[in-house]
């Protein structure tokens, strides 16, 4: 968590190394969106609450810091040798309409922003690349890792754990808190088919190669 609040400090205020910082502001909203979540985001970090008294153009996305939650995600995957696991660190902002997003979709939105202003000033001769967002995919057996409990211990906030199975012959994840042994996948030839809960990621490009595991 604390290298997510260093890199969102970092990305909201980018914009004060510049001699206009409120019209940068304003040409990144215009191209970036992302960017007011991360403001909120940002403002949360540093005072915890978010006053809406302070808020004179629009209603903050979000309350405050407790909208901002760290989760360990376990991942379990197989291959020939047997099966293995993957645990990674997601942090998930809840908005105050219901939506749910994820920070680092958010970070990499505005990064990309931000280099596309940095282009258009001058700064760059060519158009940076575009960092990609992946929300989670599956990994073999020398791409996984593990993450410490100790080092994840937020007691702001605090951190639950998220657990996964990667379905091979659908590519998805499934989350094992989910009662889906009463599911029959046997038959299912469409996402449209697989009840919320279980639709978490399908990639029908990768779904031949995955299958072969």
């Amino acid at each position: 968590m604390i290298a997510a609040e260093i890199a969102t400090l970092n990305l909201y205020h980018f914009k004060e190394k510049f001699s206009n910082p409120e019209k940068i502001h304003e040409d990144i909203l215009k191209i970036c969106p992302d960017y007011t979540l991360l403001q909120d985001v940002a403002n949360s970090f540093k005072h915890t609450v978010l006053d809406q008294k302070k808020y004179k153009k629009r209603k903050p996305l979000i309350s405050g810091r407790k909208d901002i939650r760290e989760y360990i995600v376990s991942s379990k995957f197989r291959d020939h040798k047997g099966s293995y696991s993957n645990q990674e660190k997601e942090i998930t902002i809840f908005l105050v309409d219901g939506s749910i997003r994820d920070l680092l979709e958010v970070m990499i939105n505005v990064l990309n922003a931000w280099g596309k202003i940095l282009f258009q000033m001058g700064y760059h001769k060519s158009q940076p690349p575009l960092f990609p967002y992946e929300k989670r995919r599956h990994l073999l057996r020398e791409e996984s890792s593990a993450v410490s409990l100790l080092s994840s211990t937020d007691y702001t906030i605090g951190t639950e754990i998220r657990f996964y199975i990667f379905y091979y012959p659908l590519g998805i994840f499934l989350n094992v808190r989910k009662k889906l042994k009463s599911v029959d996948f046997t038959h299912v030839s469409d996402l449209s088919e697989i009840p919320d809960g279980a639709k978490l990621l399908y990639d029908a490009e990768k779904h031949k190669t995955l299958e072969r595991y």
